[in-house]
């Protein structure tokens, strides 16, 4: 997204962008020597224009003057502050009350990517792929065609990442003849033509534990291009950290009738998880993708819920000495549930 000040033009991330629409603080070096300023926002013409208006500047937004700092905000960050907000809304649960929208993932999936369909990918040791959710669900069948299921030996994405090891998206069409080659290919084309996929691209997560788990968005059409590849790779630490809060939330048993009585959130009972571990607030951190102080402030919430002073009292009120892990298991049975 290029905004427009006097004399020069710059590019704003998606999280400056972010913080300009909660009216948080806003750092750049293009501010300095402002002082305090306002943000607003408007539409024209079917986009999104924010605005800064220094001290005593004229509050007028009619014509974008020279008094004015304007942006343009773009599909993608417009598609990226659509995802913070679907995590930010789930995570947000009450963690008593959790359940996984695998549709809404999955159909926002579908818009950013402008796809026919999107599925969960479950692939085991041998490389053997276990579809476990599609969207929409009539739209790939619920089982493979013929008597060979995907595996690494012909499917091209699931060649690429067992030859590779590679851990970022890729798309069927950035995969190189000497890595998937024409035999394989006519056995790939054989098996994806007759369900309308022509195009593919993958967003490996890492799940923990063993396996190669990916949504895997399908086209009956041309391939992902350059834009495609950008966005699955400014979404994929989303959905990392998303997935790591929510599945160390999720629990073998019930959640306890002191995090039910508090009210914890999904947020707050992935941090308070991984504390009954005994991991630092900067272990929680890294595991969770955000920051210490991020966690410090989780818990100064959990603390209040519980009315509780310290960490060991809050573990031992929710958790009675003991934690739950999840599995991936837990994970996909949730979505298999949400397609049928």
């Amino acid at each position: 997204m290029l905004a427009a000040f006097p004399g020069q033009d710059f590019r704003l991330l998606p999280a400056d962008i972010y913080r300009l629409r909660c009216q948080r603080p806003l750092f750049h070096p293009s501010l300095i020597g402002w002082g305090s300023f306002r943000v607003g926002k408007l539409q024209r013409k079917g986009h999104t224009y924010f605005y800064v208006r220094g001290p005593g500047q004229n509050s007028s937004v009619d014509s974008f003057s020279h008094r004015f700092y304007t942006c343009q905000m773009s599909r993608t960050e417009q598609l990226y502050r659509t995802w913070l907000e679907l995590a930010g809304s789930i995570l947000d649960q009450r963690c008593d009350k959790m359940k996984l929208p695998w549709s809404d993932i999955a159909d926002l999936l579908i818009q950013s990517f402008d796809a026919g369909c999107c599925s969960w990918s479950c692939v085991d040791l041998r490389w053997v792929d276990h579809m476990k959710g599609c969207w929409p669900k009539d739209y790939l069948p619920s089982e493979p065609p013929g008597d060979r299921p995907p595996d690494a030996s012909w499917q091209p994405l699931l060649r690429w990442y067992a030859l590779t090891g590679e851990t970022a998206p890729q798309t069927i069409g950035r995969i190189p003849p000497e890595v998937i080659d024409a035999g394989a290919s006519a056995v790939w084309n054989e098996f994806a033509d007759p369900m309308g996929i022509r195009s593919q691209i993958s967003i490996p997560l890492n799940m923990g534990g063993t396996g190669h788990h990916a949504f895997v968005i399908s086209r009956p059409d041309q391939d992902f291009g350059d834009d495609g590849i950008a966005f699955a790779r400014l979404l994929q630490p989303l959905l990392d950290a998303f997935f790591a809060q929510y599945t160390t939330a999720l629990h073998d048993n019930r959640t306890s009738n002191a995090a039910t009585s508090a009210e914890l959130t999904v947020r707050e009972m992935a941090v308070l998880n991984l504390l009954g571990r005994g991991m630092t607030a900067s272990s929680i951190g890294h595991r969770l993708a955000i920051s210490p102080r991020t966690v410090q402030k989780h818990l100064e919430h959990v603390y209040r819920k519980l009315d509780v002073a310290d960490r060991l009292m809050a573990v031992q009120t929710v958790f009675g000495g003991a934690t739950a892990q999840c599995s991936c298991r837990e994970l996909n049975d949730g979505c298999c549930e949400s397609t049928g």
